[in-house]
């Protein structure tokens, strides 16, 4: 409820996972039990979130993914490599 009052809308095919199109700012926001995995090509907009989720919410920024799921994430330098 929290994100459709900030303009996420959920995705018709899985309920867990939230988007926002703003400008040229692209949000993607998973949840999943207590787990949320957020991607955005905007830094001031990947902040704005993460500010308001901790402002509303008790959580905890870890960085970068590792796992999510069960999905190993590594970071090489040509992107990411889900195993």
């Amino acid at each position: 409820m929290v994100l459709l009052q900030r303009g996420y809308i959920h995705s018709g095919n899985d309920y867990c996972l939230s988007c926002k199109k703003e400008g040229d700012a692209v949000v993607f926001l998973a949840v999943y039990v207590d787990d949320i995995l957020l991607t955005c090509n905007n830094e001031a907009e990947i902040s704005s979130l993460k500010s308001f989720l901790d402002s509303t919410f008790k959580n905890k920024d870890l960085g970068h993914a590792h796992f999510f799921l069960g999905i190993e994430i590594l970071h090489t330098d040509y992107g990411l490599l889900l195993t």
